[in-house]
């Protein structure tokens, strides 16, 4: 037994194999505010006649038509906003009719539309992620049968203006518009009021985003009368449980909870988006409740070690125009430090930077070597390789030249700065370049140093002389891996362990 040649050509919706319960849901945009009390107060006290009863719409329709100003006969209610995109595709649509989108889009809109064999006329995005009003306008000169619109839009979050969406109305003939509001609590508008402009226009909202009622599955279509009695044919009669019922006349009733989730979606946003700039990534704001966070090619990495922590987001990287990036559902402030402090934990640095003396060169025979040498010079006696190492292991004797100048002066030796500098130098540098700076020893494996300038930017911070640094860098064949080198002369006066150079 084969199921038909459009099911079989599809791939079902992605849902997450696992429990989401007890993670930070940071993926669907669904909201992690809860609900209104006043919903989890009607829902227990359901009696037992109305959960063996099917449900009753009545109070419910006329709470809508009073909540968006139109009437009963305009409203629809779905299993969810996904099933009122079913409905209108099988209403509509034929085999073969030509059905327009965005791409990407929210998935359920293709699914659903090569399920009834549409031929899909997909606008693609450009790399601003403006919506794209121009291919849209292009579009309807195939003559399609539906044309699909999700304001705002998701993956990509964008914001067709009224004037835009207005004109692409004006141009679609008999073509029927469906416009998915169901994130515009977010954006602060609705194009409801369009719908006694236009006839062709079908409006889909859902009861769970801002409203926080997800898990009861509950979708508003409107439109035209004739259009939305048309749908009530294909739509089972009983699409909306009684619990969805319940809570979505609960929740009509406290619009303040509403505002405040919006209110505090916008605060928390902001913050998220402070935080990327903080943490220098990229981050796309929208206007719904998820921002876009680019983490490069190690996205599907990072969302994994997110989910190991219990933090849910999305990659986006099967959608070639967002690959590289993450969909991140703006939660309540904790769950977003949670997340950032989680996140500062997985990604992988900007830039790795290194030390030269005793990390990428042994300068046991060099700069130590001239160290006890010019000390035993002026002090007139053998200094010790001990009482070098004594000295150097001090907090503020970095810089070798202070070293040799502070064991000298406190064994009793009288020497001017100059002339301990002038000596050390022609100790380690020789006539040409000859001196015991030659007897340094390279410690670092080349080939892996290779590998790491190839996945991340790397850089030196050293005390040393500039002209000292890049003569071992290019002795050593390592120079043109450094994109920076920072050396005493950048950070006068504020060598390390200041944080200058850093």
């Amino acid at each position: 037994m084969k199921a038909r040649q459009a099911i079989q050509k599809l791939t079902a919706y992605p849902v997450s194999p696992f429990s989401r319960k007890g993670k930070i849901r940071l993926d669907l945009n669904e909201s992690t505010r809860g609900c209104s009390p006043a919903v989890l107060k009607a829902i227990s006290n359901i009696s037992p006649e109305e959960l063996n009863a099917y449900p009753d719409y009545g109070e419910l329709l006329t709470q809508l038509s009073a909540y968006y100003q139109i009437n009963e006969d305009q409203i629809l209610l779905t299993n969810g906003a996904d099933d009122g995109i079913r409905a209108v595709m099988q209403t509509f649509v034929e085999a073969n009719d030509t059905v327009v989108l965005a791409h990407p889009t929210f998935g359920m809109i293709p699914i659903h539309a090569r399920v009834v064999g549409a031929s899909l006329h997909e606008v693609p995005y450009s790399m601003d992620l403006q919506f794209p009003v121009d291919g849209y306008l292009k579009a309807l000169a195939s003559a399609p049968t539906l044309v699909t619109i999700v304001r705002p839009d998701s993956p990509t979050g964008a914001l067709i203006s009224r004037e835009s969406f207005c004109q692409i109305m004006e141009k679609a003939g008999n073509a029927i518009v469906l416009l998915d509001e169901t994130y515009h609590h977010f954006c602060g508008e609705s194009f409801v009021d369009l719908l006694s402009v236009y006839p062709n226009l079908l409006i889909l909202q859902s009861f769970s985003k801002a409203w926080g009622l997800a898990g009861l599955r509950l979708g508003v279509v409107m439109g035209n009368p004739a259009l939305i009695t048309e749908i009530r044919k294909v739509n089972p009669p009983f699409s909306a449980n009684t619990l969805a019922v319940k809570a979505a006349r609960a929740t009509l009733n406290d619009t303040s909870f509403l505002q405040q989730v919006v209110e505090d979606v916008a605060v928390q946003k902001q913050y998220l988006l402070k935080k990327m700039v903080q943490l220098n990534l990229k981050a796309v704001d929208t206007s719904a409740n998820f921002i876009l966070v680019k983490v490069g090619d190690s996205a599907r990495e990072v969302q994994e070690q997110l989910l190991e922590r219990k933090i849910l987001v999305k990659s986006l990287d099967s959608i070639p125009l967002l690959r590289g990036y993450l969909r991140v559902a703006i939660g309540t402030r904790e769950e977003l430090d949670i997340f950032l402090q989680a996140l500062q934990e997985i990604l992988p640095p900007e830039a790795l930077l290194f030390d030269m003396d005793g990390v990428l060169v042994d300068v046991s025979c060099s700069y130590r070597e001239a160290i006890r040498k010019t000390a035993s010079y002026f002090l007139g006696r053998e200094v010790s390789v001990e009482e070098v190492e004594n000295y150097k292991r001090k907090v503020g004797y970095n810089n070798d030249w202070d070293a040799t100048e502070t064991i000298i002066r406190e064994n009793g030796g009288i020497a001017s700065r100059e002339d301990i500098i002038d000596h050390f130098q022609r100790l380690y540098l020789g006539n040409s370049w000859d001196g015991l700076i030659r007897e340094e020893k390279w410690l670092a494996d080349n080939s892996l140093l290779k590998g790491l300038a190839q996945r991340f930017k790397l850089g030196i911070v050293t005390g040393r002389p500039r002209e000292e640094a890049l003569f071992v860098l290019r002795l050593n064949k390592v120079l043109e891996l450094f994109e920076t080198v920072i050396c005493m002369e950048d950070v006068p006066g504020r060598g390390k362990p200041h944080p200058d150079g850093i």
